[in-house]
């Protein structure tokens, strides 16, 4: 798995690979790609997805799906926008899991806001959502409404980005091969 993001102040892009261990490694481009480095991992020290996004401030967040603890949702930020700021000491807690334990996970930074979403999807099909609050802290969970049980697939991977109104875009691929999507019904 692969995470990908915008370094602040060069605009230079930057990786966060998942190796098959559960171990983070990232790389960034200045002029030329830098030595692989560790990431810290999500408690208790492996993770079985990630993607990234940026924060209001263009800071640099990552968040990643645990391989334990029935594959919580995680979110690291980076210390400052700076290009080559470490990545904070810990990582928040941002869904529980459920029944439904989480396998993949995408998010996105709402561009009318800076707000970021976040998306987890579960060994059932189900896909959980939670959003910042403007005023700090998390959203209540919610599940995405789509067609997780029909007949000939269940939902195998998610992604996120945005409609032409700038609206946020859930994007899903089906066990069956069919791809479908569904865009907020606002842009908050």
């Amino acid at each position: 798995r692969i995470a990908a993001f915008k370094l602040g102040g060069t605009g230079s892009p930057g990786v966060v690979v998942l190796d098959t261990s559960g171990a983070l490694r990232e790389t960034d481009w200045t002029s030329g790609w830098s030595a692989w480095k560790p990431v810290p991992a999500p408690p208790p020290g492996a993770a079985r997805d990630i993607d990234a996004a940026a924060d209001k401030a263009g800071v640099n967040v990552l968040y990643a799906v645990s391989t334990s603890r029935g594959g919580h949702l995680w979110r690291l930020r980076r210390s400052s926008g700076a290009a080559g700021a470490p990545w904070q000491a810990s990582w928040e807690h941002v869904i529980s899991s459920d029944p439904n334990t989480f396998q993949r996970v995408t998010a996105i930074r709402h561009q009318f806001d800076g707000r970021n979403q976040a998306w987890a999807l579960g060994t059932t099909g189900v896909i959980r959502t939670v959003k910042e609050r403007s005023g700090g802290g998390w959203s209540t969970v919610s599940s995405v409404a789509g067609p997780f049980s029909r007949a000939g697939g269940k939902v195998v991977d998610i992604d996120a980005g945005w409609n032409s109104q700038q609206r946020a875009l859930l994007v899903a691929l089906m066990s069956d091969g069919l791809v479908w999507y569904r865009a907020a019904n606002t842009t908050s």
